[in-house]
């Protein structure tokens, strides 16, 4: 994690046994979105996408703690099968919907055996809500793992 102007920044990379086409699809397709995206005790309950720039996404899940929330945002880049950069809020939480939008980068390189997924969470305004980011993709990356295995 480092910190810009006050801002803290998130950098995780993970591995995958799979062609970074694969992976790029897991991001962008609803259908399969759903069935990986959030915490190890979530559940994915929906997910709109418009894969294109400036288009909205919404993914809906439920956790035990918080019920129903939503990740909203808007896509800011898109690269196929390279790059994805989006808006970060969520909304169904009156604690996190009091979050300010963050932003997220990700990053798709084949390697030796599969692809590399480097994930940037920037923009973060402090280091509970970074360290909250961090635990939640990491159960993220977990989940995708068994998902494209």
């Amino acid at each position: 994690m480092t910190t810009t102007a006050n801002l803290l920044k998130l950098e995780l990379k993970r591995t995958y046994a799979v062609s970074r086409e694969r992976l790029f699809a897991a991001w962008t397709e609803p259908d399969q979105l759903v069935k990986w995206f959030g915490c190890h005790n979530s559940k994915g309950v929906s997910a709109k996408v418009e894969p294109q720039l400036g288009g909205a996404y919404h993914i809906t899940i439920d956790r035990p703690d918080m019920g129903q929330i939503t990740l909203c945002g808007e896509i800011r880049t898109i690269e196929p099968p390279a790059k994805l950069v989006f808006t970060f809020v969520w909304t169904g939480n009156a604690d996190m919907e009091s979050m300010p939008p963050t932003l997220v980068t990700v990053n798709f390189r084949e390697v030796e055996g599969g692809s590399e997924l480097e994930l940037v969470h920037s923009e973060v305004p402090a280091q509970e809500l970074c360290d909250g980011f961090k635990e939640g993709w990491t159960d993220s990356f977990d989940r995708l793992q068994g998902f494209v295995a």
